[in-house]
């Protein structure tokens, strides 16, 4: 027989009209098919890869403007699907990361006029970006240094005193309290929502209860599952590598094995890479854990 999928396909790909009129025919032709409806689980959503523990997907390609003197490398460490305790510790690393970072490899190394990171929770997944754009040095030693700042920055978190860390949860718990100053920012947490099919309406008073639950003992074993290669870690991220034509890509190139425990694979087709990978799962997303 023919099933809902193909059917649900079929309709959405060849009727142009408005979504009532597609709505319509589309219930009625399942109906007259005796065909059960597509469950929501199966419908079409942008989903996050699910990367493995310990593994390095790299992937290098060259410069688009051969004029262009910048290299520049992007590392993304995945934490996974998003739930608010995980948002909440996530967020105070990127408080408590962000100046550091920026003052270590821009300010002091002076690598390059962009140097930024930032976390993720696009499409329901978590992650931190660094990012540095630099022309001085080569893309695999742009990576050596992201990588150094990540072992450096587990000893200043283990380091970090109370009062330093109660002073920048307090800050971070003061933003997320601010109400939207304007109607474009209320309309964006709002269709936040809808576009997430998650629907909740108090989530700022959720998220400002959770940062004020973090204790430095639980941000210190966030940070050693998700950014450290200690047994029972789990670690995993992506690195991506522009380079400028003053350097060739090596294909043959791998990580430090000194510094980073982790096996890298080197993407050469995404395409191929990503079909061999599986996908967060969008259903179901935990509101308390």
């Amino acid at each position: 027989g023919i099933n809902a999928e193909y059917m649900g396909g079929l309709i959405t790909g060849n009727i142009k009209d408005d979504n009532t009129c597609r709505k319509l025919i589309h219930d009625n032709v399942m109906i007259y098919m005796s065909t059960p409806k597509i469950p929501v689980v199966h419908h079409y959503r942008t989903r996050c890869l699910n990367l493995s523990n310990g593994i390095e997907l790299k992937y290098l390609f060259p410069t688009y403007n051969p004029n262009n003197p910048n290299s520049a490398v992007v590392m993304y460490f995945q934490i996974g699907e998003r739930t608010i305790d995980k948002l909440a510790h996530l967020r105070m690393l990127s408080q408590l990361i962000s100046p550091l970072f920026f003052t270590q490899l821009r300010t002091q190394q002076q690598l390059g006029y962009i140097v930024s990171s930032s976390y993720s929770d696009e499409y329901l997944s978590l992650g931190m970006n660094f990012s540095v754009q630099s022309h001085v040095v080569h893309p695999q030693e742009i990576q050596h240094r992201i990588i150094n700042f990540v072992i450096y920055f587990n000893e200043y978190l283990s380091n970090l005193t109370d009062e330093e860390f109660y002073r920048n949860r307090d800050a971070l718990a003061q933003k997320l309290s601010e109400k939207p100053k304007d109607l474009k920012q209320m309309t964006s947490l709002l269709w936040r929502e809808i576009l997430d099919e998650l629907y909740i309406w108090n989530r700022r008073d959720l998220d400002v209860n959770a940062v004020s639950k973090v204790t430095l003992a639980s941000l210190q074993e966030f940070y050693n599952k998700y950014f450290a290669t200690s047994p029972g870690s789990s670690i995993r991220y992506i690195s991506i590598h522009n380079y400028s034509n003053s350097y060739t890509i090596d294909l043959t190139e791998k990580n430090n094995s000194e510094l980073w425990s982790s096996t890298t694979i080197l993407v050469k087709d995404i395409d191929e890479s990503k079909a061999h990978l599986d996908y967060l799962s969008y259903f179901p997303i935990s509101v308390s854990n």
